[in-house]
């Protein structure tokens, strides 16, 4: 079992701000372009696909716990497996991209091999980045990451992350346990519901139904979305806002009140109907008649009047 951490990450990605913050939604991070580690990586062929995964690697890893080291739920180390299921970077170029920023020509990881039975006390230690671990962090939020007496709040995984930030007035996760952690792992295992993820989420946000606007004002949560053709449904559309019906069952047209429709004359609010266009004068004044009052009934629906 290999225990990846982002080499020197105190140092080079927390400032005086970031060390206040126990969750982070940015961090500082070196540009330098011209050092070992940078020239090593470009003179790959494939060296802007391994910078580019590097960068979402230290992005995830700016959300683990500790920050730096690469932990995901369970006190697991990350793979290339998981790291590209997160990023959705290919997992090729994942696992490329640990095996050469691992190198000792790059040194931009570090990794540690570590027995099966340690996996449980990884949170015990920081793994070298000098970041506390677990509830040993405090900063403007609130004193640590507790929950109760000596408990440490678990991690949200990437997913219930992701639902939080997309879902709008929805159910917001608290936690990921028990069955609803079963499911995300069998989902997580479905190329159609990882892929589609976060546009499922945004979509069923803005649906009326999936909101509350339904005959016992459910509203969807993340439960939800954990089931085995939820996102599929949603892509499909089912759950889109659909056109209001009009009296012929058809959908119903909204009408643009600046525009005047009468058989095929059109009039828009400043012209009106023209006596020219009609060939007596009893027809133009049934017309006008007719568009005056139209006109006044466009001022009341806007409220004009």
């Amino acid at each position: 079992m290999t225990l990846y951490s982002i080499k020197d990450w105190n140092t080079l990605y927390e400032n005086n701000r970031t060390r206040e913050l126990k969750k982070l939604d940015w961090f500082p991070m070196p540009n330098k372009q011209d050092g070992d580690g940078y020239t090593s990586i470009m003179e790959h062929k494939d060296g802007a696909a391994i910078l580019g995964a590097f960068v979402a690697c230290a992005q995830i890893a700016s959300r683990c716990d500790p920050r730096g080291t690469l932990l995901r739920d369970g006190n697991r180390p990350h793979d290339a497996a998981s790291l590209a299921r997160m990023s959705r970077i290919p997992q090729a170029i994942m696992q490329r991209m640990l095996e050469v920023c691992s190198s000792k020509d790059v040194n931009w990881l570090e990794k540690k091999e570590l027995p099966e039975e340690k996996q449980g006390e990884l949170l015990d230690t920081a793994g070298g980045c000098d970041i506390p671990a677990g509830g040993c962090l405090e900063g403007k939020e609130g004193k640590g990451m507790k929950e109760g007496k000596g408990k440490v709040a678990a991690a949200l995984p990437q997913e219930a992350e992701d639902w939080n930030r997309l879902c709008g007035t929805l159910p917001k996760v608290a936690a990921v346990t028990g069955g609803r952690a079963e499911a995300l792992t069998a989902r997580r295992k479905e190329p159609f519901w990882v892929e589609n993820f976060a546009a499922a989420v945004i979509r069923i946000s803005k649906s009326s139904f999936c909101t509350g606007t339904n005959n016992r004002q459910w509203k969807a949560d993340f439960d939800f979305i954990l089931q085995r053709d939820a996102i599929a449904k949603i892509m499909e559309g089912k759950y889109d806002n659909k056109a209001p019906l009009g009296t012929n069952g058809q959908p119903k047209v909204e009408r643009n009140l600046d525009v005047w429709h009468i058989g095929d004359g059109k009039y828009n609010l400043t012209s009106g109907p023209k006596r020219e266009h009609f060939p007596n004068d009893g027809s133009f004044q049934s017309h006008l008649r007719m568009y005056e009052s139209w006109q006044a009934n466009r001022l009341r629906q806007k409220g004009q009047a």
